[in-house]
Protein backbone atom coordinates (compact mmCIF):
# COMPACT_ATOMS: atom_id res chain seq x y z
CA UNK A 1 0.00 0.00 0.00
CA UNK A 2 1.51 3.16 -1.31
CA UNK A 3 1.61 6.00 1.49
CA UNK A 4 -1.24 8.19 -0.24
CA UNK A 5 -3.52 5.42 -0.42
CA UNK A 6 -2.55 4.42 3.28
CA UNK A 7 -3.15 8.14 4.69
CA UNK A 8 -6.57 8.47 2.04
CA UNK A 9 -7.42 4.65 3.98
CA UNK A 10 -6.82 6.00 7.41
CA UNK A 11 -9.15 9.73 6.38
CA UNK A 12 -11.53 7.59 5.58
CA UNK A 13 -11.56 5.35 8.57
CA UNK A 14 -11.26 8.87 10.80
CA UNK A 15 -14.10 10.17 8.62
CA UNK A 16 -16.02 6.94 9.96
CA UNK A 17 -15.13 7.25 13.49
CA UNK A 18 -16.49 10.74 14.02
CA UNK A 19 -19.81 10.08 12.07
CA UNK A 20 -20.28 7.00 14.12
CA UNK A 21 -19.98 9.44 17.39
CA UNK A 22 -22.11 11.93 16.12
CA UNK A 23 -24.68 9.04 15.61
CA UNK A 24 -24.32 8.46 18.73
CA UNK A 25 -24.02 11.70 20.53
CA UNK A 26 -27.83 12.16 18.66
CA UNK A 27 -28.67 9.00 20.00
CA UNK A 28 -28.22 9.78 23.72
CA UNK A 29 -29.14 13.80 23.33
CA UNK A 30 -32.15 12.64 21.82
CA UNK A 31 -33.23 10.33 25.06
CA UNK A 32 -32.20 13.03 27.38
CA UNK A 33 -34.65 15.12 25.79
CA UNK A 34 -37.48 12.87 27.20
CA UNK A 35 -36.79 14.32 30.55
CA UNK A 36 -38.25 17.62 29.21
CA UNK A 37 -34.65 19.07 29.57
CA UNK A 38 -34.77 22.90 27.51
CA UNK A 39 -31.17 23.13 26.65
CA UNK A 40 -31.18 19.65 25.59
CA UNK A 41 -34.27 20.22 23.22
CA UNK A 42 -32.13 23.52 22.02
CA UNK A 43 -29.25 21.60 21.26
CA UNK A 44 -31.49 18.27 19.86
CA UNK A 45 -32.69 21.15 17.70
CA UNK A 46 -29.45 22.35 16.45
CA UNK A 47 -28.48 18.86 15.29
CA UNK A 48 -31.00 18.28 12.45
CA UNK A 49 -31.05 22.31 12.06
CA UNK A 50 -27.08 21.19 11.22
CA UNK A 51 -26.96 17.56 9.72
CA UNK A 52 -25.58 16.75 12.93
CA UNK A 53 -25.69 12.70 13.36
CA UNK A 54 -29.00 12.23 11.67
CA UNK A 55 -30.73 13.83 8.61
CA UNK A 56 -30.88 17.57 8.32
CA UNK A 57 -34.75 18.91 8.60
CA UNK A 58 -35.63 22.41 9.47
CA UNK A 59 -39.35 21.73 10.54
CA UNK A 60 -37.92 19.14 12.39
CA UNK A 61 -35.59 22.02 14.15
CA UNK A 62 -38.42 24.45 14.27
CA UNK A 63 -40.40 22.44 16.08
CA UNK A 64 -37.64 21.63 18.91
CA UNK A 65 -36.77 24.92 18.92
CA UNK A 66 -40.34 26.27 19.85
CA UNK A 67 -40.45 23.60 22.67
CA UNK A 68 -37.61 24.67 24.21
CA UNK A 69 -38.80 28.39 24.16
CA UNK A 70 -41.54 27.68 25.58
CA UNK A 71 -39.77 26.22 28.34
CA UNK A 72 -37.59 29.16 28.58
CA UNK A 73 -34.28 28.64 27.01
CA UNK A 74 -32.88 31.92 25.58
CA UNK A 75 -31.00 29.89 23.04
CA UNK A 76 -33.69 28.52 21.15
CA UNK A 77 -35.50 31.90 21.18
CA UNK A 78 -32.82 33.48 19.05
CA UNK A 79 -32.54 30.51 16.70
CA UNK A 80 -36.42 30.94 16.25
CA UNK A 81 -35.67 34.56 15.53
CA UNK A 82 -33.64 33.63 13.04
CA UNK A 83 -36.03 31.61 11.56
CA UNK A 84 -38.62 34.20 11.53
CA UNK A 85 -36.40 36.37 9.59
CA UNK A 86 -36.06 34.41 6.91
CA UNK A 87 -32.66 33.01 7.71
CA UNK A 88 -33.36 29.67 6.63
CA UNK A 89 -35.93 30.31 3.81
CA UNK A 90 -39.51 29.19 3.59
CA UNK A 91 -40.00 26.53 6.43
CA UNK A 92 -43.46 24.56 7.14
CA UNK A 93 -44.48 25.03 10.21
CA UNK A 94 -43.54 29.08 9.87
CA UNK A 95 -44.15 32.84 8.77
CA UNK A 96 -41.98 35.20 7.65
CA UNK A 97 -41.96 37.88 10.43
CA UNK A 98 -39.75 40.36 11.19
CA UNK A 99 -41.15 41.99 14.18
CA UNK A 100 -41.58 38.38 15.78
CA UNK A 101 -38.13 37.70 14.50
CA UNK A 102 -37.18 40.82 17.13
CA UNK A 103 -38.82 40.26 19.65
CA UNK A 104 -37.36 36.48 19.92
CA UNK A 105 -33.80 37.73 19.45
CA UNK A 106 -34.73 40.47 22.05
CA UNK A 107 -35.39 38.01 25.12
CA UNK A 108 -31.68 36.04 23.76
CA UNK A 109 -30.27 39.72 23.81
CA UNK A 110 -31.81 40.29 27.27
CA UNK A 111 -30.21 37.15 28.75
CA UNK A 112 -27.01 37.58 27.48
CA UNK A 113 -26.25 36.23 24.13
CA UNK A 114 -23.83 38.18 22.43
CA UNK A 115 -24.63 37.68 18.95
CA UNK A 116 -28.15 37.96 19.69
CA UNK A 117 -26.95 41.56 21.04
CA UNK A 118 -25.27 42.52 18.24
CA UNK A 119 -27.91 42.08 16.16
CA UNK A 120 -30.49 43.65 18.33
CA UNK A 121 -28.12 47.13 17.99
CA UNK A 122 -28.18 46.34 14.30
CA UNK A 123 -31.60 46.59 13.93
CA UNK A 124 -31.49 49.87 15.74
CA UNK A 125 -28.92 50.71 14.00
CA UNK A 126 -30.91 50.55 10.55
CA UNK A 127 -33.64 52.86 12.11
CA UNK A 128 -31.06 55.55 12.82
CA UNK A 129 -32.05 54.48 16.87
CA UNK A 130 -27.76 55.26 17.86
CA UNK A 131 -28.21 55.53 21.56
CA UNK A 132 -30.33 51.83 21.47
CA UNK A 133 -27.37 50.61 18.94
CA UNK A 134 -24.68 51.63 21.45
CA UNK A 135 -26.56 50.44 24.18
CA UNK A 136 -26.40 46.56 22.52
CA UNK A 137 -23.23 46.71 20.47
CA UNK A 138 -21.54 47.53 23.71
CA UNK A 139 -22.54 44.75 25.97
CA UNK A 140 -21.79 42.08 23.42
CA UNK A 141 -18.37 43.93 22.94
CA UNK A 142 -17.81 43.69 26.55
CA UNK A 143 -17.74 39.96 25.51
CA UNK A 144 -15.33 40.33 22.85
CA UNK A 145 -17.67 40.37 19.88
CA UNK A 146 -15.24 41.77 17.02
CA UNK A 147 -17.80 43.25 15.07
CA UNK A 148 -19.66 44.67 17.65
CA UNK A 149 -16.46 46.76 18.82
CA UNK A 150 -16.59 47.61 14.83
CA UNK A 151 -20.00 48.84 15.21
CA UNK A 152 -19.39 51.32 17.82
CA UNK A 153 -16.85 52.48 16.26
CA UNK A 154 -18.74 53.56 12.55
CA UNK A 155 -21.84 54.66 14.95
CA UNK A 156 -19.87 57.51 16.63
CA UNK A 157 -18.29 58.25 13.60
CA UNK A 158 -22.06 58.89 11.60
CA UNK A 159 -22.70 61.89 10.03
CA UNK A 160 -25.77 61.99 11.24
CA UNK A 161 -25.47 60.72 14.76
CA UNK A 162 -26.61 64.31 17.24
CA UNK A 163 -24.04 62.63 19.49
CA UNK A 164 -21.02 61.77 17.26
CA UNK A 165 -18.15 60.89 19.60
CA UNK A 166 -14.71 61.11 17.51
CA UNK A 167 -13.15 60.39 20.85
CA UNK A 168 -15.41 57.53 21.85
CA UNK A 169 -14.98 55.92 18.35
CA UNK A 170 -10.72 56.40 19.36
CA UNK A 171 -11.39 54.43 22.05
CA UNK A 172 -12.69 51.42 20.31
CA UNK A 173 -10.06 51.36 17.21
CA UNK A 174 -7.79 51.48 19.62
CA UNK A 175 -9.50 48.72 21.11
CA UNK A 176 -9.86 46.79 18.25
CA UNK A 177 -6.34 47.19 17.02
CA UNK A 178 -4.68 45.11 20.39
CA UNK A 179 -7.02 42.49 19.61
CA UNK A 180 -6.93 41.81 15.44
CA UNK A 181 -3.27 41.42 13.18
CA UNK A 182 -2.08 44.41 12.02
CA UNK A 183 -4.22 45.80 8.99
CA UNK A 184 -3.07 48.83 6.92
CA UNK A 185 -6.72 50.57 6.86
CA UNK A 186 -7.15 50.39 10.80
CA UNK A 187 -3.38 51.65 11.33
CA UNK A 188 -4.55 54.86 9.06
CA UNK A 189 -8.01 55.27 10.58
CA UNK A 190 -6.33 55.19 13.49
CA UNK A 191 -3.77 58.00 13.18
CA UNK A 192 -6.81 60.17 11.46
CA UNK A 193 -8.43 60.36 14.82
CA UNK A 194 -5.83 60.40 16.51
CA UNK A 195 -5.13 63.99 15.33
CA UNK A 196 -8.25 65.39 16.21
CA UNK A 197 -8.23 64.38 20.26
CA UNK A 198 -6.24 66.15 22.93
CA UNK A 199 -3.30 64.75 24.63
CA UNK A 200 -5.87 64.56 27.81
CA UNK A 201 -8.19 62.54 25.35
CA UNK A 202 -5.68 60.12 24.01
CA UNK A 203 -4.81 59.94 27.75
CA UNK A 204 -7.68 58.79 28.80
CA UNK A 205 -8.18 56.41 25.87
CA UNK A 206 -5.20 54.70 26.82
CA UNK A 207 -6.52 54.33 29.95
CA UNK A 208 -9.74 52.59 28.72
CA UNK A 209 -8.01 50.13 26.65
CA UNK A 210 -5.41 49.27 29.49
CA UNK A 211 -8.27 48.38 32.12
CA UNK A 212 -10.74 46.68 29.73
CA UNK A 213 -11.74 43.21 30.84
CA UNK A 214 -13.69 40.97 28.50
CA UNK A 215 -16.30 39.39 30.46
CA UNK A 216 -18.39 36.86 28.59
CA UNK A 217 -22.01 35.54 29.61
CA UNK A 218 -23.25 31.88 30.75
CA UNK A 219 -25.60 31.84 27.61
CA UNK A 220 -22.50 32.92 24.96
CA UNK A 221 -20.10 30.29 26.50
CA UNK A 222 -23.15 27.69 25.96
CA UNK A 223 -23.30 29.00 22.45
CA UNK A 224 -19.88 28.86 21.67
CA UNK A 225 -19.12 25.63 23.23
CA UNK A 226 -21.52 23.75 20.82
CA UNK A 227 -20.55 19.79 20.64
CA UNK A 228 -18.82 19.72 24.28
CA UNK A 229 -21.49 20.89 25.83
CA UNK A 230 -23.49 18.43 24.48
CA UNK A 231 -21.31 15.53 25.56
CA UNK A 232 -20.90 17.56 29.06
CA UNK A 233 -25.00 17.31 28.95
CA UNK A 234 -25.63 13.89 28.65
CA UNK A 235 -23.21 12.41 30.66
CA UNK A 236 -24.47 14.32 34.00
Amino acid sequence: MTRITLLVFLTMLTSVAIAEDKKSLFSSLKKLTQTNHAEAIYHLGMFYNNGIGTTKSPTEALTLFKKSAESGFPLAHYKLGCYYSGQFGEVKGIKLDEKLAFEHKLIAAKSGYSRAQYEIGGKYFKQKNYPEALFWTKKSAKQRHIPSITAIVSINLMDDNDSQDISEAYKYLFLLSTLVPKNDQLTTKLSELKSKLTEQELEVSTRFVDNWVFEQAELTKIASTGMSRVELLVKE
